[in-house]
């Protein structure tokens, strides 16, 4: 979960790449992540949410997964990659970086 526009976002989940915010009604449907991504970290950046690691349930590159996504203004984008793959980790944003400890794949600080 992050904070997108001020508002609790809530990110895919097993085979979904569903994502939702919380507005005053309820969940709403929100653009949906590129990938069916579930395990991940995400975290709130300026003007963004950071999805990161996880496991993908789609495509060739099904499985752990070292890949980053952003979204901003609407659109999800890859940003990037972590040097391990890494899932069920957890993550913070400091100043202009972020850190990725932990997680199921070994224990790596990336």
């Amino acid at each position: 979960m992050a904070l997108y526009e001020d508002k609790a976002m809530i990110i895919g989940a097993t085979r979904s790449n569903q994502v939702e915010t919380l507005a005053s009604s309820g969940w709403q449907e929100s653009v949906s992540h590129l990938r069916e991504i579930a395990a991940h970290t995400c975290i709130s950046v300026h003007n963004g949410v950071l999805t990161i690691g996880g496991y993908l349930y789609d495509g060739p590159q099904m499985g752990n997964t070292k890949n980053v996504y952003l979204l901003r203004e609407g659109q999800w984008s890859h940003v990037g990659a972590l040097i391990h793959p890494n899932n069920r980790g957890t993550s913070i944003h400091f100043g202009e970086f972020f850190l990725v400890f932990g997680g199921y794949a070994p224990n790596y600080v990336t």
